[in-house]
């Protein structure tokens, strides 16, 4: 039986977090942990990046380059391309908080958190299409295609460039920060919090901590109320340093 990619580096990514930080303890290597909150925080900016962009084409890249990047960066989530994410994220958005929904919590809190897992099986059960615009993007189809080897490429070369580094921070930060967006945004923030819109049959709501946390991904409600909207953050106390980088670097100036 043929164990499908994504299971099979997230399960090894996983072992090697354990390895990591087991060393860390013996080494008493703890000042690592702060690098390591930042990537965290790295990796959940790289991933509101390429969802505001790739997902809702709620803002157009300054450059062809820039959109590019946004794109690359996603590798140090460890996580499925950008265009799978969009397929699936645009299906959630179509479904929200109803039996179809891909990784809300309306199916559950396991699902929630693993929603990523046999996803290939998941495009066909629950019927999900790849958009036109996603198929015109040469480089995203090009990434998507090559984004194992892509991953394994960057993979050792972090490791050349600093093993601790590989060990302490860009491992166990690709582990991470999947247990956070999944936790605190697609289920915590479809539980709790407060709204600034009343939508019909969608739960989402704000939080303040996992608005803080996770690059603005925690305005949820915002987010879901106007998803074309790059900025989430809609009043004074919502900061969105991802929709800062967007209107100062990323995005298109208008």
């Amino acid at each position: 039986m043929k164990i499908p990619k994504y299971e099979l580096v997230i399960f090894l990514f996983v072992v090697l977090a354990i390895v990591g930080f087991s060393s860390m303890y013996i080494n008493q290597d703890w000042l690592w942990l702060i690098p390591l909150w930042f990537m965290i925080r790295f990796n959940h900016l790289c991933l509101s990046l390429h969802h505001r962009l790739i997902s809702h084409r709620s803002f157009t890249a300054a450059s062809e380059f820039k959109k590019n990047l946004i794109i690359f960066l996603s590798i140090f989530q460890v996580n499925h391309s950008p265009l799978k994410f969009a397929i699936s994220h645009r299906h959630h958005h179509k479904h929200s908080d109803r039996e179809l929904d891909i990784h809300g919590p309306v199916r559950g809190l396991w699902n929630t958190m693993f929603w990523e897992f046999g996803l290939e099986q998941k495009f066909k059960s629950l019927d999900m299409k790849i958009q036109r615009d996603l198929i015109r993007d040469k480089f995203l189809i090009a990434y998507d295609k090559h984004y194992y080897k892509i991953l394994f490429a960057v993979s050792v070369l972090v490791y050349l460039i600093s093993a601790k580094f590989f060990w302490y921070v860009f491992v166990p930060a690709s582990i991470l920060w999947k247990v956070e967006a999944n936790l605190f945004v697609n289920w915590y923030c479809h539980r709790y919090g407060y709204v600034n819109y009343t939508l019909e049959t969608d739960t989402a709501k704000n939080n303040n901590w996992a608005g803080w946390l996770t690059m603005g991904e925690g305005w949820h409600n915002n987010h879901h109320a106007e998803p074309s909207n790059y900025n989430f953050g809609h009043r004074p106390h919502e900061i969105d340093l991802t929709a800062w980088l967007i209107k100062n670097y990323f995005g298109e100036k208008v």
